[in-house]
């Protein structure tokens, strides 16, 4: 660090400043060029993972009038990059003249590998986990994956956390379901790790849009080989069979990112009142919230509870035959839909995957496509 003073009169006490004001390079087939970083949006922490990093971010000489986000990541040297998989994505859509689909995907304007340095610490870590004599407390070893830093740039999308009405939550569920099967059937690709975080939004000719994003842990529906040495997915919305045996985990299925986008809705409507107000979070200025998250309700414990427990509570909410009350009654258009989905993956995979092309109604607005327009 060449100012140290500088460093510190920048981050104060908010550690989110850290990137601010500072300029990373990058270069692609045009040639080289920087991109001005601005404040951490969200972080993972950890010793072993991707440790991701999204950052408000500007480029004045390729993207002047774009908002952008940069996305940095540790990221397993052997798995596909969620550049490529979003490139399919779109090569498919642009074959079969379904530009519908480009609304609900991810703009990603460039991506960039980074190889490890000899001398770094992280090169000490990874020799550290994979020696045989390093386990965890309970004998078990490590399973440590090679990594490569990743930087990509995004067009930056907004939280859904920052939506005002229910219809609008309804028609980007909607749009969620309906391009995840596509990508699914079409480009051939599971996304695996649907949460409350990758389902996000914007505005396209005047029309809010769901977007299914962040397909870092996607893979191939062709592909024999397994595509991580970890199991994937964030814990409060995986399936229930990955918290019997996180090891061992099972062959992540269609089925699996359904019961994940059941999880989503569920703690969304249980947990939740939706504000007339926003609130403002003070980590990040100007980010408006309509959701509060502080009721009092038995499923708000699950975003904090572990593999045994959430087994357990999943387990018991799949036999109910009514799922409980939202927490607002504003989300009722919402705990409708969340039923149907609760009952098709009830009845077994073959009804959960027709449930996504069941019907519309009220101002929720269809795909502009014949086979998944409902």
């Amino acid at each position: 660090m060449r100012d140290y003073a500088k460093y510190q009169k920048v981050v104060g006490q908010d550690l989110r400043n850290i990137f601010v004001g500072q300029f990373i390079a990058l270069q692609d087939a045009k040639g080289p060029f920087k991109v001005k970083l601005g404040r951490i949006i969200d972080q993972q922490t950890g010793l072993i993972g991707r440790c991701t990093y999204i950052v408000n971010a500007e480029s004045e000489t390729r993207w002047p009038d774009m908002k952008l986000v940069v996305k940095i990541t540790w990221s397993p040297t052997d798995r596909t990059s969620e550049a490529t998989f979003v490139e399919r994505i779109r090569e498919e859509a642009a074959a079969q003249n379904a530009d519908w689909v480009l609304d609900h995907v991810p703009n990603i304007l460039h991506s960039q590998d980074f190889e490890r340095l000899p001398d770094e610490v992280g090169c000490d870590l990874a020799a550290f986990l994979n020696d045989p004599s390093t386990r965890y407390a309970d004998g078990r070893r490590f399973t440590y994956e090679n990594r490569v830093l990743r930087v990509s740039v995004h067009e930056k999308l907004c939280k859904l956390s920052e939506v005002s009405s229910v219809v609008d939550y309804a028609q980007i569920f909607f749009d969620v379901l309906q391009v995840h099967r596509w990508i699914y059937d079409h480009a051939r690709i599971l996304h695996r790790d649907i949460s409350q975080g990758n389902i996000m939004w914007h505005i396209r000719r005047g029309r809010i849009c769901g977007i299914l994003n962040d397909f870092d842990l996607s893979s191939f529906r062709d592909s024999t080989s397994p595509s991580s040495k970890q199991r994937t997915g964030t814990r409060p919305f995986m399936a229930r069979e990955f918290h019997a045996s996180p090891d061992a985990p099972p062959v992540h299925l269609y089925r699996h990112d359904l019961e994940s986008l059941f999880y989503v809705m569920f703690i969304l409507v249980t947990a939740n009142k939706l504000l007339k107000t926003p609130k403002y979070d003070d980590r990040v200025p100007g980010e408006k919230c309509y959701l509060d998250p502080y009721v009092f309700g038995h499923y708000s414990s699950w975003l904090g509870y572990d593999d045994a427990t959430l087994y357990t509570e999943k387990g018991k909410l799949a036999q109910l035959r009514k799922l409980p009350a939202p927490a607002d009654s504003a989300f009722e258009v919402l705990a409708y839909c969340m039923s149907e989905l609760h009952n098709a993956l009830g009845a077994g995979p073959a009804k959960a995957k027709a449930s996504t092309s069941g019907t519309r109604g009220g101002a929720i607005r269809s795909s502009p496509s014949n086979c998944y327009g409902g």
